[in-house]
C-alpha cells in the first residue's frame, strides 16, 4: 500500500485499495479476445470489439466475468487536413461548404444499421448531454442525409466538371479528377470502406493507406497526411482535454489544421504554417487563452461554448455517429465499476472518471 497516496475514503482508510495494477501487451485483437473470454483479465474495456459480444456473453460462467453494457461518448468522424502539402487539396479543404457537403453526403441511419445493428446516435463531435457545456446546435448539425444538397454545394465550389468515370475534376482547368489519401490503421475497416464508398457518390477518388500507429505519427508530424478518420473522444469533461476542438498541442492525430498546431507549439518547425490573419482558429486560440486565465467553472464554461458556437458553424471536423455502445469485462467479485455510466477517457486515463483507487476486490486474499 501506498502511504503517500494522497487520498483516503471516508472511513479514513487509506487509498488506493488495490496495491497494483497491471497491463498485458497483445498485437492480435484475436487472442486479447481470448484472453477474455478465458477469464485472464480482471477488467477491460478498450479494444474489446462489439462483434466479440456474442462470444463473450456465451462464455460469462464459464470465464467468470461479467459483461457490462456502457455508453461511448466518441464520436466517429473524419478530419481533413487544411494544411496538407498538396495546394489544390488545401484549398478544398478549407472550404466549409465542402466539409458541409461530406456531412450532407453521409447515409448515418444507413452506415448505423449496416455495421453497427441500428445502435448509436446521429451527431457531430460535441460534448454529450450530460457534459456541462453540452451543444445542442454543434450536436444536431447537418445531420440529415441530402446528396442533392451536398452535390449543388460542390458545384458552387466550382467543382463542377467530371470525368467519364463520374469523378469531378479539379477546377485549375488540368482535367485530372479529385483524388486524396485516407490514412488509417494497417487493415481497412468495413466503416472506412463505407465512408471511401460515399465520398465517390460525391465525386471524389479516395484511396485508403493503412499504416501502424508509430508510420502514422511519423507521417503527421511531416505533415504527409491528408485525411483520416477516428472516434473523438474525450468530449464528456472536454475541458480536461480539449485538444480535439482547440489544436494547440499534438501533431500526432486528427489533424484537420496539422502544420497551424505545430506553428503554434513551435514556429520554427519544418513543418509549421503561420493560420491566414483573419481565420477563425486565431479566435479559438485566444478563447482557450482567455479559459485558462480564467477563474470560476460557469465562466470557463461560457467561453468554451464560443468555440463550439464556431465548431457548429465550421465543422473543422466532420463528425458522423455517437454514443455506441461501450462493452466493460468485469471479473466476478471486483468490484467498483458500475455499468451503465458514459464512457469518455481524458489524457490517456482510459478507466474514465470512474477512480482506480476505489476498486477492490470482495475477497482480497484470493488475489494477493
Amino acid at each position: 500500500r501506498n502511504p503517500y497516496f494522497w487520498a483516503v475514503d471516508t472511513a479514513g482508510n487509506q487509498l488506493p485499495y488495490i496495491d497494483d495494477l497491471s497491463f498485458r501487451l497483445f498485437q492480435d485483437s484475436d487472442v486479447h479476445a481470448l484472453r477474455l473470454v478465458n477469464g485472464e483479465i480482471d477488467c477491460q474495456s478498450r479494444h474489446i470489439r462489439n462483434t466479440d459480444l456474442t462470444v463473450l456473453k456465451e462464455n460469462e460462467e464459464s470465464g467468470d466475468y461479467k459483461i457490462q453494457f456502457w455508453r461511448w461518448t466518441a464520436v466517429y468522424g473524419v478530419h481533413f487536413n487544411m494544411t496538407t502539402n498538396d495546394d489544390r487539396r488545401r484549398e478544398l479543404f478549407q472550404e466549409r461548404d465542402f466539409r458541409i457537403a461530406v456531412s450532407l453526403g453521409f447515409n448515418r441511419d444507413e452506415v448505423r444499421e449496416l455495421i453497427y445493428d441500428g445502435f448509436g446516435t446521429n451527431m457531430q463531435y460535441g460534448p454529450p448531454v450530460e457534459s456541462p457545456v453540452h451543444h445542442a446546435k454543434l450536436s444536431n448539425a447537418y445531420l440529415d442525409y441530402d446528396p442533392d444538397a451536398a452535390n449543388a454545394l460542390l458545384d458552387g465550389l466550382g467543382y463542377v466538371d467530371r470525368d467519364s468515370d463520374g469523378y469531378r475534376l479539379w477546377k485549375d482547368g488540368s482535367g485530372e479528377r479529385i483524388t486524396w489519401t485516407m490514412l488509417g490503421g494497417a487493415e481497412i475497416s468495413d466503416l472506412s470502406q463505407t465512408f471511401i464508398d460515399y465520398l465517390g457518390d460525391l465525386g471524389f477518388e479516395v484511396n485508403y493507406r493503412g499504416v501502424d500507429r508509430s508510420l502514422s505519427i511519423e507521417l503527421h508530424q511531416s505533415n504527409d497526411v491528408e485525411c483520416t478518420t477516428s472516434f473523438m473522444d474525450r468530449n464528456l469533461v472536454p475541458l480536461a482535454d480539449p485538444q480535439v476542438w482547440v489544436k494547440h498541442r499534438n501533431i500526432n492525430d486528427r489533424p484537420w489544421c496539422n502544420a497551424w498546431t505545430a506553428w503554434k507549439l513551435d514556429p520554427s518547425n519544418p513543418i509549421a504554417q503561420e493560420p491566414p490573419a483573419d481565420h477563425w482558429i486565431w479566435t479559438i486560440w485566444d478563447l482557450w487563452d482567455q479559459i485558462r486565465a480564467t477563474p470560476g467553472e460557469q465562466a470557463q464554461a461560457d467561453l468554451f461554448k464560443q468555440i463550439l458556437e464556431i465548431w457548429s458553424e465550421e465543422l473543422p471536423s466532420v463528425g458522423f455517429f455517437g454514443e455506441l455502445p461501450r462493452l466493460v469485462m468485469v471479473k466476478n467479485g471486483f468490484k467498483g465499476i458500475h455499468a451503465g455510466n458514459p464512457w469518455d477517457c481524458c489524457r490517456g486515463v482510459y478507466e474514465h472518471i470512474i477512480d482506480n483507487a476505489t476498486w477492490y476486490w470482495d475477497d482480497p486474499s484470493m488475489h494477493m
